[in-house]
């Protein structure tokens, strides 16, 4: 790969050759936090600005595009996973927001499934799933404009959140 290229690309690579890091002269970087296939992605939307992406690959490609700082490349798994989300497939996105938490990047990902999850409040309470929502993911459903429902779903799915908590667990409930 071009040193050009991967630093135009990657915030990672252009700290990374522009530092006093020891092998930013060397020919070779070693990547452990990176997977072959999760890099092979990166490469290549880098280059083709396109790389194909399947729910196997899906996890690989985030860490890659979150760990070499890849932005433009995790804003467009984001809209990919959002494009197909479904209620049963929820809480895998949120669990991918909430490993690579804290990037705008993922901002419209969490709004699809802030919106998804208003639109299915009632198919969503009743997945297998449901109890282990955090807390402040269910205020921010049951707290949104876009719920479509009324204040006797909302207050029957909160306690119905509730009741699945184990309070030996140490769930602080506000």
């Amino acid at each position: 790969a071009h040193r050009i290229v991967l630093a135009a690309s990657s915030d990672y690579f252009k700290k990374h050759f522009s530092s006093g890091m020891r092998d930013r002269d060397s020919e070779r970087i070693k990547l452990s936090d990176v997977t072959a296939a999760g890099f092979e992605a990166a490469l290549t939307f880098i280059y083709k600005r396109e790389c194909e992406v399947t729910e196997s690959s899906l996890t690989e490609t985030m860490q890659a595009a979150a760990w070499l700082d890849v932005p433009v490349l995790l804003r467009a798994v984001a809209s990919f996973v959002a494009d197909k989300l479904t209620v049963e497939g929820i809480w895998n996105a949120w669990s991918i927001i909430d490993t690579f938490g804290g990037r705008a990047e993922l901002a419209s990902l969490e709004d699809a499934c802030v919106a998804l999850a208003c639109r299915s409040l009632d198919e969503l309470s009743s997945a297998a799933g449901f109890p282990s929502v955090p807390a402040e993911r269910l205020v921010a459903v049951l707290g949104s404009d876009k719920l479509v429902g009324g204040e006797e779903e909302v207050w029957h799915v909160a306690m119905q959140w509730l009741e699945a908590q184990d309070p030996a667990a140490g769930a602080d409930v506000v």
